[in-house]
C-alpha cells in the first residue's frame, strides 16, 4: 500500500515539475517576442540617436545570449574583448593599471542601450562611463556606484 502512495506522490510531483518548466519557458519565450522585458519606448526628446549603434562592454550576466534576449530581445553581435587597467570584484570593476577584465562587446541600438539602462539600474544601482578596450575601440561599461 506504501509503494503504491510513494507512486502517486512521485508521478504528482513529476506533473507539478513538467508544469513548471512549461510555465517558465512560455514566460521566456514571451519576454524574447516582445523584445526584452526591459524594452521601453523612447521619447523623442531622448538624448540618443534612435538610429545609432552603440558599442557596450559587457563583463557580467550579460555575456549570456539568453540574458541579452531577456533583457533587450537581442544578441547584440557580440565578440570577444578585454578592458585593459581594471579588475573584477564580484560585480564591481575597480581600478587596476595591472589587470585586465575579459569579456564581450556588443554593437546596440538607441532602444537597447536604454533597456540596459532599466536594467542595470542606470543611476541606482550603476553608472554608464566610456572606456577604451584593449584594441583601442571606444565603449560604454556599466560600473557600479
Amino acid at each position: 500500500m506504501a509503494n503504491v502512495k510513494s507512486k502517486k506522490v512521485g508521478q504528482k510531483v513529476l506533473i507539478a515539475a513538467v508544469l513548471l518548466l512549461l510555465t517558465a519557458s512560455l514566460f521566456l519565450m514571451a519576454g524574447v517576442q516582445s523584445g526584452g522585458f526591459f524594452r521601453v519606448d523612447l521619447p523623442a526628446s531622448s538624448p540618443l540617436h534612435l538610429e545609432a549603434e552603440y558599442p557596450v562592454f559587457v563583463y557580467g550576466t550579460l555575456r549570456s545570449s539568453l540574458v541579452r534576449h531577456l533583457v533587450f530581445g537581442g544578441g547584440g553581435d557580440p565578440r570577444p574583448a578585454v578592458l585593459p587597467g581594471f579588475r573584477r570584484q564580484g560585480l564591481a570593476l575597480l581600478d587596476d593599471e595591472s589587470a585586465e577584465v575579459p569579456g564581450l562587446l556588443l554593437q546596440i541600438s538607441a532602444a537597447e542601450l536604454a533597456a540596459m539602462d532599466r536594467y542595470e539600474r542606470l543611476g541606482v544601482r550603476y553608472q554608464r562611463l566610456p572606456v577604451t578596450l584593449a584594441d583601442g575601440t571606444e565603449a560604454w561599461v556599466y560600473r557600479r556606484l
